[in-house]
This record gives C-alpha cells, structure tokens and sequence, in this order.
C-alpha cells in the first residue's frame, strides 16, 4: 500500500516505529518550515517542544500512526495521529513548501483514513486557519466550535493493503486463523513492538491474507499469508515496495 502523488516521484509509506531513527526530528523540521511560510516562526525552545509532545503522545495513546511522504529518500511531508474513544485523530499533517498544493496532503489524509477505518469509524482533526478549506474540501465537517473537524471513514480501505499499526483479539484471531496456527502471533508484537505488518481487505470489509514484515529477510522470502491468491499478490506486492524504501532509507544514514 503507496500512494503516489501528482508528484510522480512522491511516494508515502508507513512509519510503524516513530521512536527510531531521528523521526520526531524530521517531523519538527517539517513542522517548522510549513508554518514559517505561514508567518509561524517556532524558536528553539518551541522545536524542543514539540518533539517532547510527540513522545509523550506516543507514550500515552494508544492506536499511533504515521506516515511519511518521500521524494527518494527525502522525508518531504508527514501525518500522524493516535487512536481516541470512538475515532481516530491527526494531530500532525505538515508538508515542505516547496512540495505543497501538488496532492500529497491529500495522499498523506487518505492513508490515515483508510488505516484508522480497520478500528473507527470517524477521523476527527484540528484545523488550524490556513487549512480549513483544505479540510472542507476533502469532506471534513466542522463540529466543534472554529477548529474541530471530523469525517466518516467507514468502508474506506477496502479492496487495499493497510498497514496495522494497531490490532484488537479480532483482528488477531483472523490472521491466526489465516496462517493456520503457523505463526504466533500476539498483540504485543503489533501494539507495543510495532512490527511492521500490512493486511489486504475486501469488499465485505473481511482480511484475507496479511504480512508480518522481517525487514531482515528478502521481500521474495517473506510469509504472506492468505485465503485469497490476488489478495497475497497485492500484500507481496506492498511490501516489496516498503521493502525496498527501507533499504533506501537504512543505506542513505550509513
């Protein structure tokens, strides 16, 4: 599961592990451009903040996601969001200038969706002034006084590969299920260790087959579990392509 902009080198994948590799500060810096370009100016003491704030979000919730948008390796725009009682939340969704109003925000909102759609049924953010219409224009609904805004995801990411970046007993009992006991699995290896793991689901909303990534093994080795021959070709296909971003990713910090 990728998307790819009008921007046809942007790609955006997901980021299971946000506590590693100097993320937090990628998104700070992300942060701090696009506001600047909105008369923002963050100090230091507010950059220090915030990457404090990501981490305690992180600590605390539950059901945290993210994902970055990449120009090759170049982390060029970012969304990330937690699980609340009743819907999930985007707490973050900042682009480079230089890469705005070319449809990866839009990439980057749509992927949130349609991840959060496995376990809420609505996307709720906070808008600042300048996003608005942005918001308005992808079906967002003011709900709360100026700035709350929320959408109905339900039904969205069928037919796909999703990323799990959060798994309740049901879901863990279908991929059980689906790798015949071959696999064990337990929700501490999705919800606290944060494997990377994507899932492919159909039209009626059911999984039929799903990946728990070994990002030490070759994308033509790993175990793709599945009930579905088309639904384990699009997971093979998936995460081949993380996969190979990763590799990328891992060779430009060496």
């Amino acid at each position: 599961m990728y998307y790819i902009c009008s921007m046809k080198q942007i790609k955006i994948f997901p980021i299971f592990n946000q506590d590693a590799d100097d993320i937090w500060s990628e998104f700070i810096k992300i942060r701090s451009a696009a506001l600047a370009a909105d008369g923002i100016y963050l100090n230091a003491q507010d950059l220090s903040d915030g990457i404090r704030q990501m981490e305690s979000e992180w600590n605390a919730k539950k059901g945290n996601f993210a994902y970055g948008a990449y120009s090759g390796t170049k982390l060029v725009g970012h969304i990330s969001g937690y699980y609340e009682q009743g819907y999930s939340c985007v707490s973050n969704l900042y682009i480079l200038p230089r890469y705005q109003h070319k449809g990866i925000g839009k990439g980057l909102l749509r992927a949130a969706e349609h991840s959060s759609s496995l376990l809420r049924s609505k996307l709720g953010l906070i808008s600042s002034f300048y996003a608005r219409k942005f918001y308005k224009s992808q079906d967002y609904f003011l709900i709360d006084g100026e700035d709350f805004f929320q959408k109905s995801i339900k039904g969205q990411g069928h037919c796909d590969v999703v990323p799990l970046f959060y798994a309740n007993k049901a879901i863990l009992e279908k991929c059980k299920e689906l790798s015949n006991g071959e696999q064990n699995l337990n929700l501490s290896m999705i919800n606290k260790q944060h494997l990377p793991t994507f899932v492919y689901r159909d039209i009626s909303d059911n999984i039929t087959a799903y990946c728990m990534v070994d990002e030490n093994t070759a994308s033509d080795k790993q175990q793709i579990y599945g009930n579905s021959s088309w639904a384990k070709k699009r997971v093979e296909y998936t995460v081949s392509e993380y996969l190979h971003t990763q590799q990328l990713l891992r060779a430009k910090t060496r």
